[in-house]
């Protein structure tokens, strides 16, 4: 990580390793939370990640592919019924859907956490992810370092350390969920 050699650099955020996190912070949100729907693309392979955390938290965890769009509102229904609450797996194409996803939570009346900001002020309930403020400006600084000449495999890989917990208080209000003082403080 810190030289890595050839011609990789840059900063990345361990997004599985956040999972955890994510729960926790939702069962804060909903504390007779029991059950939880992770919703994700099959091409995700962070579900495995997630049950250790849901262990500790007393979480049962379902898994629900979201395989392409025509499914979601088939899948979206399925999780409302056996869970609680969600936790939306990023993926590329589930990113692209965000607002239809956010729509269809809110329709099922299911509060989900998310990977990224962008799906909160789509209407979902909460994320907590990489401050992308932090993020563009170290990236910024590697292509600096690059461009006056810098080796890539000279400069370390970093991580992203700072991170955002974003709440739609709208989207709160209208499935009826109180949030606490203790996720208002630190929300962005």
């Amino acid at each position: 990580m810190t030289r890595p050699g050839g011609n990789v650099t840059g900063i990345f955020s361990r997004q599985v390793e956040l999972g955890g996190k994510r729960l926790e912070l939702l069962k804060e949100t909903v504390p007779r939370l029991t059950r939880v729907a992770v919703l994700h693309d099959p091409a995700s392979h962070e579900t495995e990640d997630l049950e250790a955390a849901g262990k500790q938290l007393g979480l049962r965890l379902r898994p629900v592919e979201l395989k392409n769009p025509a499914e979601f509102e088939r899948a979206m229904k399925l999780a409302a019924k056996n869970t609680q609450a969600a936790i939306l797996l990023y993926s590329p194409m589930l990113f692209d859907y965000r607002i239809r996803l956010a729509s269809l939570a809110a329709e099922a009346r299911l509060p989900t956490m998310t990977q990224a900001r962008e799906f909160v002020l789509a209407g979902a309930l909460m994320s907590y992810a990489p401050d992308r403020t932090e993020v563009a400006a170290r990236t910024a600084y590697f292509i600096d370092r690059l461009l006056h000449g810098a080796t890539p495999g000279d400069l370390p890989v970093e991580e992203a350390t700072r991170f955002k917990l974003t709440v739609n208080l709208k989207t709160a209000s209208a499935l009826g969920v109180t949030i606490p003082q203790s996720i208002l403080l630190r929300a962005d």
